[in-house]
């Protein structure tokens, strides 16, 4: 008869719960804490090891306690704001899992580990090593880097106009912006996203020394920029590098904005992490839109 260890079925389980939503976080390029997913797969696994080991609480083993278990983890993690949000994360978590049970057992038939068991939770400990997990979640974690674009891109696969609010020094502007999938830039340094928008429709809240190097198309040549701009501006200048069809090493100027208040129908979002991108030209020929939206500033919830 095998034996199995709670403490050893309680680490594996936390640590694939950490895996799983790591996974749902990269999916949907929002940024939680690390101490809410550790939080949140904590609880979850507490909850389920107490159901499993717990010979009172074994007849609360069944798919609605499990669910409900979940649902506590993802409420503790990714907060969703309404029932469409908290079935969309479900569903992405479950698909997650899935996915790394797929892996899993890969892993343990081309390394001759024979025996998986049925239940999709639990792995007999006998069977299972630190090795295993370390492999697993190396696995895992390239998959996720490699495919995370496309998979956010598919979500956010129709075209959306959002209108967002820029505050810069005291002053605002607010401008139609196109979720654009194909917009992946972010600066170099702080690995913030870009939203580019026409040098047209912002110049008003920009100071007149950087009007001036864009109203004389100087933004390509640093010297001149750094010459023109005063100390205090410079530090929220950011240069982002880019390639486009027909130009490659292209560089954009950019500022560090105050904040940007994003609205989407009835809701809007407010981010600070985000850089706003300079173009000089026409983003869009029938002006419905005067930026392009980067889609890591749109929750996919």
């Amino acid at each position: 008869m095998t034996e199995i260890y709670a403490d050893i079925v309680f680490l594996i389980n936390f640590f694939m719960d950490i895996l799983i939503f790591w996974i749902v976080e990269k999916l949907l390029k929002t940024k939680i804490k690390k101490t809410r997913i550790f939080l949140g797969s904590f609880i979850s696994t507490l909850f389920f090891c107490l159901i499993i080991f717990i010979p009172s609480l074994n007849k609360f083993y069944n798919f609605t306690t499990m669910l409900a278990v979940l649902t506590i983890g993802i409420k503790i993690i990714f907060k969703p704001p309404n029932l469409k949000g908290l079935i969309k994360i479900t569903l992405l978590v479950n698909i997650s899992s899935f996915c790394v049970g797929g892996m899993a057992m890969a892993v343990f038939y081309f390394t001759n580990i024979n025996y998986f068991l049925g239940n999709i939770t639990l792995i007999y400990a006998e069977n299972f090593s630190l090795k295993l997990l370390l492999i697993i979640s190396s696995t895992t974690f390239i998959f996720i880097k490699l495919f995370s674009n496309v998979i956010h891109k598919f979500v956010h696969a129709r075209k959306k106009i959002y209108e967002i609010k820029i505050h810069f020094r005291d002053e605002e502007i607010i401008l139609k912006t196109l979720l654009d999938t194909g917009n992946s830039l972010c600066d170099p340094l702080t690995k913030s996203p870009v939203i580019i928008t026409e040098f047209e429709y912002i110049k008003d809240i920009l100071p007149n020394d950087l009007k001036v190097v864009f109203y004389e198309n100087k933004e390509n040549d640093l010297t001149n920029l750094y010459e023109k701009l005063s100390p205090k501006i410079l530090t929220r200048i950011r240069v982002i590098p880019f390639e486009s069809v027909g130009k490659q090493n292209g560089m954009l100027i950019g500022f560090k904005p105050d904040k940007v208040e994003i609205f989407n129908d009835s809701k809007n979002y407010i981010v600070h992490d985000v850089i706003i991108g300079i173009y000089n030209y026409k983003l869009s020929k029938d002006n419905l839109y005067q930026g392009l939206l980067n889609p890591e500033l749109i929750p996919a919830i």
